[in-house]
């Protein structure tokens, strides 16, 4: 078991952040205090890292599409530009 502490470490976060994750996975997958300290499970851990994953999987998709939206609109002004001779 590791302490939220630890995993943030391993992950290259807050420890904050890994405390709002887990408060973001439904009741029965969030970690349980044990001693006033909340204690991470392998299967608690696991639940974290995918949850940061898909955030991160749609922050990129996010970005992509951004990115082929500029590129469509740089070539649409390109092609319009073109004709103003």
């Amino acid at each position: 078991m590791k302490t939220v502490q630890e995993l943030a470490d391993q992950l290259g976060v807050t420890r904050q952040r890994v405390q709002q994750v887990i408060q973001a996975l439904p009741k029965e997958k969030q970690a349980k205090k044990e001693k006033g300290r909340l204690q991470i499970t392998e299967q608690v851990e696991a639940d974290i890292k995918a949850f940061m994953r898909k955030g991160e999987t749609a922050k990129a998709n996010k970005q992509a599409s951004k990115s082929n939206l500029l590129v469509n609109l740089l070539k649409e002004n390109n092609a319009k530009n073109l004709f103003k001779i």
